[in-house]
């Protein structure tokens, strides 16, 4: 079973706030800026946290979980792991679209 942990999740989101600020006019929106400001401003330490608080509360509704998604059912395709399979592709959708 593959697992992934709060502290993956917080070094992952790190990487994003940190790839973003090494090139940030790659052209992302409003929205996704506000969440890595938010991130990078509270050290990373709830990676769901400036997601979940946008659109009062709801999170957004983007594209960005569609766009990673694929890779997780790729990597499925073989397995008789249902189970991890969905926590695999909840953990790859949930980072900035909950």
């Amino acid at each position: 079973m593959i697992y992934v942990s709060v502290a993956y999740e917080i070094v992952l989101s790190c990487r994003f706030v940190e790839e973003y600020y090494n090139e940030p006019n790659r052209g992302y929106g409003r929205n996704v800026t506000s969440v890595f400001t938010a991130l990078k401003e509270e050290n990373c330490q709830n990676p769901y946290g400036p997601a979940e608080r946008q659109f009062d509360g709801n999170g957004s509704y983007g594209n960005g979980g569609a766009m990673r998604i694929s890779p997780a059912a790729l990597f499925s395709i073989k397995r008789k792991q249902e189970k991890a399979d969905v926590n695999i592709a909840g953990c790859q959708t949930k980072i900035r679209n909950t």
